[in-house]
């Protein structure tokens, strides 16, 4: 994430971590959140959040423990 709190990611990383998302035990919105994240990468998690009635504090932190941290994920 930049300091425009925008979703960034390498792309080959999020299509193989896409996968994590069914895993997860995501809430519709969510989930739809984190596509658009992975889809609109220039967009901010402010605005992606409130387009699907998320939290941005909980957007944010799915998309770490899925896509930058998830080794972390799957130690807890």
């Amino acid at each position: 994430m930049d300091l425009a709190g925008r979703c960034h990611g390498s792309r080959l990383a999020l299509a193989f971590s896409v996968r994590s998302l069914d895993d997860a035990d995501l809430k519709a919105s969510e989930r739809a959140a984190l596509l658009q994240c992975i889809a609109t990468p220039d967009r901010e998690f402010r605005e992606i959040a409130a387009r699907n009635g998320v939290d941005r504090e909980r957007l944010q932190d799915l998309w770490f423990d899925l896509f930058v941290r998830p080794q972390s994920r799957n130690a807890l």
